[in-house]
């Protein structure tokens, strides 16, 4: 009888210890399952995720470095697709950024395939690409007597945005902008942009549902959750005739 009841009282407390343990995964289950049920209702799928802390628990590796051009004491650069007026995207850009000049209470931003306009405040204005007979691809862009010109197969162009057109020029005396490396602190702000938008929360919570989060190890925790309920019930059921059998 003492073994019996040895037995039982310990069979008593690893169900406790291991219930703790599940109830904690439980709980965590039952709120991303939540979540993904309502993920659209939620917005999950708009939400992207930017914590540089999280996208390296995806193997995601930040620039350290991204090169810009200054404009009367602000920032344009480009970050994966799109075009950042300092920490403010004010466009997408599907080709490299080459320049970025200031004129005339206005900004011109060159990419290889896209010349984009914008105001001073950053808003855009035109976007005016080889359907509009821009040559491509664009080299460069810089201001010859207050006027844009493109370097397009080392050729020299001067832009009329307004038409638009594009006329041969021949002059020595352009001022080119050149890129530059960001503050620091800026490139700490726009650094989690170069991985894109498909990192988003349902995705995030979806990978903690499943334990993927943590790759392979963090699937073996789940499936090991899973056996500890299993064992959770059976040794409940163990407890509850044991019980039954004391009643008698």
């Amino acid at each position: 009888m003492a073994a019996k009841s040895e037995r039982g009282a310990a069979l008593k407390r690893w169900h406790r210890r291991l219930g703790v343990l599940a109830a904690l995964f439980v709980i965590l289950l039952a709120f991303t399952g939540f979540a993904l049920n309502h993920a659209s209702a939620l917005q999950l799928d708009r939400l992207v995720i930017r914590s540089p802390q999280v996208l390296s628990w995806y193997g995601i590796d930040l620039p350290e470095r991204i090169d810009g051009f200054a404009l009367n004491g602000r920032w344009l650069s480009r970050v994966a697709d799109g075009l950042f007026l300092d920490d403010r995207q004010v466009a997408t850009c599907r080709s490299e950024l080459v320049g970025a000049i200031a004129f005339d209470d206005q900004l011109a931003v060159a990419c290889q395939r896209e010349l984009l306009l914008f105001t001073a405040e950053g808003l855009l204005v035109d976007r005016i690409d080889p359907t509009y007979r821009l040559p491509v691809p664009v080299q460069a862009l810089g201001l010859a007597q207050g006027r844009l010109v493109l370097r397009v197969r080392d050729r020299l162009l001067r832009v009329l945005p307004e038409a638009p057109e594009f006329i041969p020029l021949q002059s020595d005396a352009v001022a080119w902008s050149r890129p530059e490396p960001l503050p620091g602190s800026l490139v700490e702000t726009l650094a989690p942009f170069a991985a894109g938008d498909d990192l988003t929360l349902e995705r995030l919570v979806l990978d903690l549902h499943s334990g993927r989060l943590l790759g392979i190890r963090g699937v073996w925790l789940m499936d090991a959750v899973a056996v500890a309920m299993v064992v959770l019930a059976l040794t409940g059921l163990m407890a509850w005739r044991r019980g039954m059998r004391g009643m008698r």
